[in-house]
């Protein structure tokens, strides 16, 4: 969990203590750069998400992938997990071929370090596997891609 007070630097000191195992260097730190979570914590592979089912009364029903994509006036939403974008300006996310719209995009309330995005699906998703997922993260004139190779797939 990287600290709200740490400052954008090329060359920002870094300790890491692992139950007492102490490791030091130097990393770059953004104001902004998504990072997914995958299932295995790696970040290899599926992404976490929950997929997301509006009922009458307004709340969410979520279920594990693969997602139901909803239809065009009635879609279902995508719960993205990751890091990196609580402080962008603009958050953008494109599954596929797909830009999907950002419902909300921030901190997950109680979980440091731990952000996440709500988007709608779109029925061009249905019945696609692993499919890659990217976030853009832009503050000011400078936009950052999250890694390839991160998938979901979809019925």
């Amino acid at each position: 969990i990287v600290p709200d007070n740490v400052k954008v630097s090329d060359f920002a000191e870094v300790v890491v203590d692992n139950k007492g195992t102490k490791s030091r260097g130097r990393v770059k730190s953004v104001i902004a750069s998504a990072g997914l979570f995958t299932t295995t914590n790696d970040g290899n592979g599926s992404a976490t998400v929950k997929c997301g089912t509006p009922n009458a009364d307004g709340t969410v029903a979520y279920s594990d992938p693969p997602c139901a994509v909803g239809t065009e006036t009635s879609p279902n939403l995508l719960r993205l997990f990751g890091t990196g974008w609580r402080n962008a300006s603009k958050v953008s996310v494109r599954i596929g071929d797909s830009d999907l719209a950002t419902i909300a995009a921030g901190l997950q309330p109680g979980q440091p370090g731990r952000d996440i995005i709500d988007v709608k699906l779109v029925p061009a998703l249905a019945a696609k596997t692993d499919v890659d997922i990217l976030v853009t993260t832009t503050v000011g004139d400078v936009s950052k891609i999250s890694k390839s190779g991160i998938k979901v797939s979809f019925k």
